[in-house]
Order: structure tokens, then sequence, then C-alpha cells
């Protein structure tokens, strides 16, 4: 099953700390190629801690590991600044002037494919 969240992208203190010591190593990959959401959200998907979940929105599409996060809302999805996440926003800046981080639409639904890998990534166009 399918349901619809807002997604936050967010500097995590593991994004930043992986991103210092190399980002073309697994730890990263393992610490940044993830989605929180909130524990009554993974049941209503059908899914469990550590599960593979694909993420997608109008720009795009990667499968990460799901982690229950009860500080959430239903509804509301964080995912660490990464390839992953970023692959999943809009192209271009806000009227602000900055990337549109916390307005994106995605959808989210379990995933048999494996974790999208960084260099499919970087890949993309």
């Amino acid at each position: 099953m399918s349901k619809q969240f807002k997604l936050i992208i967010a500097r995590t203190h593991n994004s930043e700390l992986m991103s210092k010591i190399g980002s073309l190593n697994n730890d990263y990959a393992n610490s940044v190629a993830v989605v929180f959401i909130s524990k009554s959200s993974m049941a209503e998907i059908g899914v469990k801690d550590g599960d593979k979940v694909e993420v997608s929105s109008l720009f795009g599409s990667v499968v990460v590991k799901v982690k229950a996060d009860d500080g959430l809302e239903d509804g509301v999805a964080v995912m660490p600044m990464s390839p992953w996440s970023m692959s999943l926003i809009p192209p271009f800046m806000g009227q602000e002037g900055f990337p549109i981080y916390g307005r994106t639409i995605v959808s989210i639904k379990p995933a048999s494919r494996s974790i999208t890998e960084l260099q499919e990534l970087l890949n993309r166009e």
C-alpha cells in the first residue's frame, strides 16, 4: 500500500559526519539512504523498522530503508540531506532563492528492489 507524505529534508549529525569521512563508502549510504516516518504510518503502509521502501515524487524515485520516529506526525517524512533525498525535490529554486526542501509531496510504499546505489544517483541527469 502507498501513502502520501510531506517530505522534509534535514541536516542530521550522522549525515554531516559521514559526508566529512567520505561519501563513496557503505557507511555513508547506510546512514543517509533512509526515511523516517511515524510507527503508525509504517503500520498503515505495511512495513517495519529497517524494511526497504520506495520514495517517489514528481521529480524522482529512490529505494531507501525506513526507520520509525515517534516524534513525527502522520503524513510527515524526514530524510537526511543526501543525494537520495535531493533526487526527490524540484531541480529549481523557490521564490526565496533556495531549494524547495519542505514542500515536496512524496508517496512511500514497500519495495522489493535493493537500495538505490549512490553511483546510480550520480549518473542520473
